[in-house]
Parts: C-alpha cells; sequence; structure tokens
C-alpha cells in the first residue's frame, strides 16, 4: 500500500484543525484524528458523529477509503454531532 498523505482541514463541532492522514485509510480515521485534535474523542462514541464535505451536504460513508472521494486540496470536512446523537 503507497503511503501517500495528505493533509486536511477540519471543522469539528465548530473548531478548525487540520489532519495528515494517508488517503488510504478509511475516513473515520480521519474523523478520529480531528476528534482527538480538538479534544471531542471522550463522551460520544464515534457513531455519534457524522462528517460531510458541504455544510447541509450528504453524510459521508465512515468506512470508505479516504481516495474513493476524489476530495480536490484543500476541501474542507466537517465533523459534527448527529442530531440527538450521543444524546
Amino acid at each position: 500500500m503507497a503511503d501517500h498523505k495528505e493533509t486536511f482541514p477540519l471543522v469539528v463541532n465548530g473548531e478548525n484543525t487540520t489532519v495528515e492522514i494517508n488517503v488510504n485509510e478509511p475516513l473515520r480515521n480521519l474523523v478520529k484524528a480531528g476528534l482527538k485534535e480538538t479534544d471531542n474523542e471522550k463522551g460520544h462514541a464515534l457513531e455519534d458523529w457524522e462528517v460531510r464535505a458541504v455544510t447541509g451536504g450528504p453524510v459521508l460513508d465512515q468506512s470508505k477509503k479516504i481516495e474513493d472521494y476524489h476530495f480536490a486540496a484543500g476541501t474542507k470536512l466537517y465533523v459534527d454531532l448527529k442530531v440527538g446523537g450521543g444524546g
């Protein structure tokens, strides 16, 4: 597996951060890293979070590889609690 890392800007629960990750990994690993960077990894299960490429856009499947989405360079991803998630 090629070690092809890219840096992704994330907005996690309203807080901006960036994560460098291998694009061959599943999207859930990017979400986990973003949650850790913003101190949001405790208190809610990973399943309580959803990720979108556009605010209000479709929820992305976290089990798919990051590279499967063909994100343009600099694409900002939005990670937020599901409505009623973890409640």
